[in-house]
């Protein structure tokens, strides 16, 4: 259960990894960082705007909205099955090359 979350979009200081895609955030990109606290654990992390929302969306089909029991980031529903990434936006689907392709 979630006690709090905020989010919050800034402009990279110094690099960050998002933790949807695991693609680098560079200096001076503009990036969402979530904190809050969930079942009594403190998060902080780092993401792509776009990379953000597809997760947001993904989990709200997959495990319903704002669920924390099953919750998991983009990397891992993509991991698992790549047509999560169907109607994602084309930023997004670029993070994910298919495997043999150059990342």
């Amino acid at each position: 259960m979630s006690s709090f979350c905020s989010e919050k979009t800034i402009t990279a200081r110094k690099p960050h990894r998002c933790s949807g895609c695991l693609k680098p955030i560079n200096a001076g990109e503009k990036y969402l960082r979530a904190v809050g606290v969930s079942d009594g654990d403190f998060h902080s992390n780092a993401y792509h705007p776009e990379c953000r929302e597809w997760e947001v969306e993904t989990n709200s089909h997959v495990v319903g909205p704002y669920s924390d029991d099953e919750w998991c980031f983009l990397h891992e529903h993509v991991a698992e099955c790549r047509d999560v990434l169907d109607g994602a936006p084309e930023e997004v689907k670029r993070r994910f090359p298919l495997a043999g392709d150059p990342a």
